[in-house]
């Protein structure tokens, strides 16, 4: 499975927010999510809740990106 998606976001302390415009699931699409950002080292977590209602989907994310070096 596959799944990509496009749009614009902004960054406001720990707070980092999208809008999600483009998404190879089009139910996504036009939807507004927003994530806590933790940066320690080279590492940042960035968590929270995807919700739609109108898709029955309510569920807690936690991604994690490390620098490879």
């Amino acid at each position: 499975v596959y799944g990509s998606g496009s749009g614009t976001y902004t960054l406001v302390k720990d707070v980092y927010s999208e809008h999600l415009e483009y998404c190879s699931y089009r139910g996504w699409e036009d939807k507004d999510f927003s994530f806590v950002m933790q940066i320690s080292k080279d590492t940042i977590i960035q968590s929270g809740i995807e919700k739609i209602d109108s898709l029955n989907i309510n569920h807690e994310i936690v991604e994690t990106y490390a620098r490879i070096r």
